[in-house]
């Protein structure tokens, strides 16, 4: 499998459309992608993952929120800002099959619908869209060739991938991510399913189940009379609530023949008679306040206009008075002195013009009656405006209202009166009280049976599933019985592929992890020998130099166990031979005999993985990840990220010389120029197939790509 292609559109630092073509020649495996830290290469990582595994990136078996919510993490911050949203990732893949190249595209593409993220999923192969049966199918497919709980396997974080090796279950990590790539994880699965029908008594099983089976149909038989029981009893409630409705029906009927009047209908009565007597004090209000107020007013309605003239005169001639007094020919004769060649006759034209423009018209009167102040003129004429809005028809129509409301309330006091009461009529509404109250009683009763009755229907239902459940289960188990035989064969030939796919899995991973140390490691001690236990843990040993003294002391200090644990058991047939020991106890004696000889064993010294440096510890992965691939056989890309993390600079040659252009058909490697200086990046030259140089503007966060690394040729 190769990645031919990657595009980013809106993706973290990635604005608008990127496309990376990640296609390589033949004998030019590399991809080399230049940036510094923050440039935007992590980002890569993960549009890869979330390309090719959507939901199962982040371990999610389907869409959901928490993964919506992750994907709307990586969206480019400024694509929120256009009213169409548009983000997404997109990868292109060749896999060959067989003979067989196809060219599968996975599309992601998010947008927003009412505020939720969305996503549309589409697959491609060789430019047709795939149905969503042909989708499901090729999901499993990809799952078989990258599954995904192996895919961080191929994208090497030299930075955290010596975390893995440093916990104490790294073993099952080695294991199960050979056991997938060389395709012996299905004979586990097989194995486990078979597993799953052993273990078990056939006979015990069956009468467990005839038992639980004669259980289930005694308590479905009870549970059946129960409810045939409690169906009779709301039946009879019913029965009896019928009963007293007629017979409250019949003592109403018998109350009113006599003349009585029922207490719902006198509650209505009074009800009536309550809401007319509030209308009628609301109307005798409103005529009480017209008569004690505007009624005079209306009665002299004509003596209106005499009145309005004479308040209008009254106020003209006060205006007139008051300008006469304040403005007089001697104040105008002083005003125009030295102004005017004649100011006494100029004086007295304007003073006679300005008195008769202020004079009033000649009034009915003779002269002031009223002498209003403001405030008794003002309120003299609210009265006129009000005399004037006054419609006779409505007022007579309210006072006849308030009659007819009279008239009915009169009406109604009389028939409640009138009414049968006292003893005559208390026979018959204590039996009609009664009635009711045994009505209300009866229906709590049937109230509560219902829900019993509910109940006692889910728990039949209940028991009923079980029942077919434990019918079904003996069916199967009746046909299944051989399958016991011959599930406990297939897992015990299973077991025996697995094992010694394992023999042979530790020892070729032993021998390729170490010839790939001798690779890329220059010392040629760092590790001499290595052992693949059962459970792939690494034992690893340093050839060391001992005398005879020398290991009886060890054995001394360590003890005899601990002793041949820290040297091996390599170490331990290397001095039985030598010494022509056969037992612990002899090759003892043997050294003890050798105490005072110089002679010196060339053996092994166990060495801690997590006693490796830094550096160490890292260059034994990478050798471990090449071995694996080699055992494999598998061409699926490697993605490298800070190749060089913990290296030293003495072993950085061998790695790019060796491990980059080695480790896979495709290799795309994401490094900072301190990582892959001009000198390495002349080694690995030959070897690139394209270069990427990725450069972030710090102010915007936007990353954007160019082709080329940080160095030019010479």
């Amino acid at each position: 499998m190769q990645i031919t292609k990657l595009i980013l559109n809106n993706f973290s630092s990635y604005e608008d459309e990127n496309i990376f073509d990640l296609s390589v020649d033949e004998g030019k495996p590399i991809v080399l992608i230049g940036g510094q830290n923050g440039a935007g290469k992590t980002s890569l990582f993960t549009a890869i993952k979330i390309a090719l595994y959507g939901p199962l990136a982040f371990g999610y078996t389907a869409f959901n929120s928490f993964y919506f919510k992750k994907i709307k993490s990586f969206i480019n911050y400024k694509a929120f800002q256009y009213n169409d949203l548009n983000s997404g990732v997109s990868i292109e893949l060749k896999i060959k099959n067989e003979r067989e190249i196809k060219t599968y595209t996975i599309k992601r593409v998010w947008s927003i619908d009412d505020t939720k993220i969305v996503e549309e999923y589409s697959v491609f192969a060789d430019g047709v869209l795939m149905n969503d049966s042909e989708k499901s199918f090729f999901e499993s497919y990809l799952n078989s060739i990258i599954p995904p709980d192996l895919f961080d396997f191929f994208l090497f974080d030299g930075e955290e991938v010596g975390n893995i090796f440093s916990e104490e279950n790294y073993n099952k990590y080695v294991k199960n991510s050979i056991m997938t790539m060389c395709g012996i994880d299905a004979f586990s699965i097989v194995q486990n399913f078979c597993r799953s029908y052993m273990g078990r008594s056939n006979t015990a099983l069956d009468e467990a189940l005839s038992v639980q089976f004669r259980t289930q149909e005694e308590e479905l038989f009870r549970k059946k009379n129960e409810i045939e029981a409690k169906t009779a009893g709301i039946e009879s409630f019913q029965k009896q609530i019928d009963e007293q409705a007629v017979l409250i029906e019949q003592k109403e009927r018998e109350y009113l023949r006599a003349g009585g009047l029922l207490k719902e209908k006198t509650e209505l009565l009074e009800k009536e008679a309550s809401e007319l007597n509030k209308k009628r004090e609301l109307l005798a209000h409103k005529t009480k306040a017209f008569f004690e107020t505007l009624l005079p007013f209306y009665i002299a309605k004509k003596l209106i206009p005499q009145i309005e003239d004479q308040i209008n005169y009254e106020e003209k001639q006060g205006i007139f008075e008051y300008v006469r007094y304040m403005i007089s020919q001697d104040f105008l004769t002083k005003t125009l002195q030295g102004k005017a060649s004649d100011p006494e006759e100029i004086s007295q034209v304007i003073y006679e013009s300005i008195m008769e423009r202020l004079k009033p018209s000649q009034s009915r009167s003779s002269g002031v009656i009223l002498d209003l102040s403001k405030d008794d003129q003002s309120r003299i004429e609210q009265i006129i405006d009000s005399v004037d809005s006054i419609d006779t028809k409505k007022m007579i129509s309210a006072v006849k209202r308030k009659e007819n409301y009279t008239e009915r309330v009169v009406a109604i006091n009389r028939e409640i009166r009138e009414a049968l009461s006292g003893e005559d009529g208390r026979e018959f509404l204590v039996a009609i009280d009664n009635a009711k109250e045994k009505i209300m009683s009866l229906q709590i009763a049937k109230h509560e049976a219902e829900e019993e009755l509910e109940e006692c229907r889910r728990e039949y239902g209940a028991i009923e599933h079980e029942l077919e459940l434990t019918r079904k289960s003996i069916v199967e188990e009746a046909q299944s019985k051989h399958i016991y035989d011959l599930s406990s064969s297939i897992s015990e030939i299973m077991g025996k592929v697995i094992a010694d796919k394992c023999v042979d899995l530790r020892k070729k991973l032993a021998e390729y992890t170490l010839r790939n140390i001798k690779q890329i490691y220059r010392k040629e001690n760092l590790i001499s020998i290595i052992d693949v236990s059962e459970d792939f843990r690494f034992e690893l040993y340093q050839q060391r130099n001992y005398s005879a003294d020398e290991l009886l002391s060890l054995m001394t200090n360590l003890g005899t166990t601990e002793f041949y644990r820290t040297i091996g058991s390599e170490s331990r047939n290397i001095l039985c031979k030598e010494l022509s020991a056969g037992t612990v106890s002899e090759l003892t004696a043997k050294l003890n005999e050798c105490r005072d000889l110089p002679q010196r064993f060339e053996i092994y010294k166990k060495v801690e993985l997590t006693a490796l440096s830094k550096g160490e510890r890292q260059i034994f992965i990478l050798a471990l990840y090449w071995s694996i691939i080699q055992i494999s056989g598998k061409t699926i890309p490697f993605i490298i990220d800070t190749p060089y993390a913990r290296i030293d600079a003495n072993h950085r040659e061998e790695i790019s010389e060796k491990f980059f252009p080695g480790i896979s058909s495709q290799v795309v490697i994401l490094s900072t120029d301190e990582e892959i200086t001009k000198d390495y990046y002349s080694i690995i030259k030959p070897y690139i197939s394209k270069e990427y140089l990725l450069s972030n503007d710090k102010s915007e966060n936007r990353t954007t790509i160019s082709e080329g690394y940080f160095f030019k040729e010479d």
